[in-house]
């Protein structure tokens, strides 16, 4: 499995820092053992933990993730507005309404759910 680590990037423009988030290449194929083997669990549990440990940095963020049997992780919110959506290709998340704090909340998912299919590999 090919693999574009992801990063981050500073948009001078927004003044923000923003999650670029690729899939590994052919990550479909392990998506059902992603699921037999407790990753969304996993996932879930993290997302609830920094929902709860970062209520007192950032405010309560209201984290909220949509899963697609097929597709895996489709969709992390993070906030009323902002959050990351797998785009149409599938291939990589894109950012809406983020800003540096919630960039950092979206990625660090977004880069373990990518860690968990990497495991199965």
């Amino acid at each position: 499995m090919q693999v574009d680590y992801p990063f981050y990037i500073f948009d001078e423009d927004r003044g923000q820092t923003f999650p670029m988030i690729v899939l590994p290449e052919g990550y479909q194929r392990v998506i059902p053992k992603f699921y037999e083997k407790g990753g969304k669990e996993r996932i879930e549990a993290l997302a609830k933990n920094l929902n709860d440990s970062l209520e007192g940095i950032f405010g309560k963020p209201d984290i909220k993730l949509r899963w697609d049997e097929k597709r895996g992780l489709i969709y992390i919110s993070v906030g009323p507005s902002g959050g990351l959506d797998l785009s149409d290709s599938g291939h990589h998340f894109q950012e809406h309404n983020l800003g540096s704090q919630t960039s950092l909340i979206s990625g660090t998912i977004a880069i373990n759910y990518i860690h968990e299919l990497l495991e199965l590999e």
